[in-house]
């Protein structure tokens, strides 16, 4: 199964939801994109360890982030979080 997904400077602007079947998926990068809002299918990816949503348009989390209990590493630099 998938552990490890590189998407980086992809100019991706949103995600398909067929990521919430990533479900083994311990990193995630998604830096310098175009992406604005995290969409709820990542934050059903229990299993993430490790998740770098730095240099996008990010201005919130969704309050399902709290379901990424496993995460330990995360990146949000470079974002316009209030």
């Amino acid at each position: 199964a998938l552990e490890v997904l590189n998407v980086e400077r992809n100019e991706l602007t949103c995600l398909p939801a067929a990521f919430g079947r990533l479900q083994s998926l311990k990193a995630l990068d998604l830096s310098s994109n175009q992406l604005s809002e995290l969409p709820e299918v990542v934050c059903s990816l229990t299993a993430l360890e490790k998740l770098d949503l730095q240099y996008n348009s990010w201005t919130r989390l969704p309050e399902t982030f709290a379901q990424l209990q496993s995460l330990k590493v995360l990146n949000l630099c470079g974002n316009d979080l209030i």
